[in-house]
Order: C-alpha cells, then sequence, then structure tokens
C-alpha cells in the first residue's frame, strides 16, 4: 500500500507544502506515509453543501496558517427523514453525501455499502475508512458501513433501504427497480471506458445543487 522510501525521497523538497488534499479512497495511504515521514498533513473529504464546504475551508485556511477570518459554519436542520438511504460507492464521496443528507436535508437513516469480493479488498477498507474518518472534516457521526462481496448480500442488503445512491449497475437484472435510484457512476468499474451519463459534479454547492434536483425528480419532497 505504502511507496518505497526512496519514492518518497525522490519527489524532492516537500518543505513548501503546506497539507495534502484526498478526493479518494486510493490516496489516503499515500498521504497517511507523506504525514508520518514528512509531517504533512491531510484532509479526506469531499465537502458537498454549503455546510461542509465552510469546515473545509476553515480546516485548509488553519492547515495553511491563513490570518483569514474562520466561515461562519451553517446550522445543521432540525428536519427529521424517515427513509432508508444506502450510499454505495469510493468512502471519501459517500462519506462527504451521508454528511450532506445527515446535516443539511435530514434523513437519519444512512448506511454506506462498499463491494470488496476478495479479503485482502475487506482488509484494505478496514484500514481505510478509520484514517478517512480521523483525517475528514470532524464533529460527523460515523455511520453503519457494510461490506458485501456477492449479488446475495448486495440483495439482502438493499432490500431494506428505500433509495439507493450508487452505480446502477448494481441494480442487478432490474432485482432492485422498486427502489429509489439516483445514479452515480463508478469509474473504477469501467476502468476509464465509459462515460458518466449524468454531468455532476459533488464539490461544494454545485455538488448539493445536483443531489437536491435528482431528490425533486424522484418526488422526494412530498
Amino acid at each position: 500500500m505504502f511507496p518505497k522510501d526512496n519514492l518518497l525521497n525522490s519527489w524532492g523538497n516537500l518543505n513548501s507544502v503546506k497539507m495534502n488534499w484526498v478526493v479518494s479512497a486510493q490516496g489516503v495511504f499515500l498521504a497517511q506515509k507523506i504525514q508520518e515521514t514528512q509531517g504533512i498533513p491531510y484532509i479526506a473529504a469531499i465537502p458537498v453543501g454549503a455546510r461542509s464546504m465552510k469546515l473545509w475551508l476553515n480546516k485548509i485556511n488553519g492547515y495553511m496558517n491563513s490570518n483569514k477570518a474562520l466561515a461562519e459554519v451553517p446550522e445543521k436542520t432540525s428536519l427529521r427523514r424517515e427513509e432508508k438511504v444506502l450510499l454505495l460507492g469510493d468512502p471519501v464521496l459517500t462519506l462527504g453525501i451521508y454528511r450532506f443528507l445527515r446535516e443539511m436535508l435530514g434523513f437519519h437513516q444512512i448506511e454506506l455499502a462498499l463491494y470488496a469480493p476478495f479479503h485482502s479488498l475487506r482488509e484494505w477498507y478496514n484500514q481505510a475508512v478509520p484514517l478517512i474518518m480521523a483525517n475528514g472534516l470532524g464533529d460527523c457521526q460515523r455511520p453503519e458501513i457494510h461490506l458485501f462481496s456477492d449479488r446475495e448480500q448486495w440483495l439482502e442488503l438493499a432490500s431494506g433501504c428505500d433509495i439507493i445512491i450508487g452505480d446502477s449497475t448494481f441494480n442487478i437484472s432490474g432485482a432492485l427497480s422498486d427502489k429509489i435510484w439516483i445514479n452515480i457512476t463508478d469509474p473504477s468499474l469501467y476502468a476509464g471506458e465509459k462515460e458518466m451519463n449524468d454531468k455532476y459534479l459533488f464539490f461544494g454547492k454545485k455538488g448539493a445543487a445536483w443531489l437536491e434536483t435528482k431528490y425533486i425528480g424522484k418526488n422526494l419532497y412530498k
């Protein structure tokens, strides 16, 4: 998982680097190694919505030793929605969506799912997720995270939810067609061979607006 020391050394002088920003679980081990060897901190988070964006900016300004005043962080919503949501995909992204759904839209029954068909991949996720949580935006309750390895486990997991946010490739033979499905194309499934159908951007307000538009389109605001 970690690069060899001589590879790190070959990058040259990192003294001017104040922090690293990790946007995928694949980068968290390297960022952790750099933090341990070079003392450079990192943020593993994709901020979705205004609240997360302000938390993200404040954390960056802290690492950059900026004199800028801290951004005022919006309050969490008092709404409470009862639909059960399942988020499927890279944990850096899905944890960002989780925070937005919970803090700004009022969803409280949210779980995450990770496809891990091999023991080595399950071990990889078991090590990566704590690092992501520890170096995210903070102030966030950890959701329940499920690792599944086959069709039966996935269908059992997904059958108990109302809304699925993730790659619709996992809607196996239409078995979950009764669910509200918001498709997020997972590039790792196609190795770059398939373009995303939805031109979404999760970062900041645009990401929140994309999700809210999808919710409205699925008649969730009733």
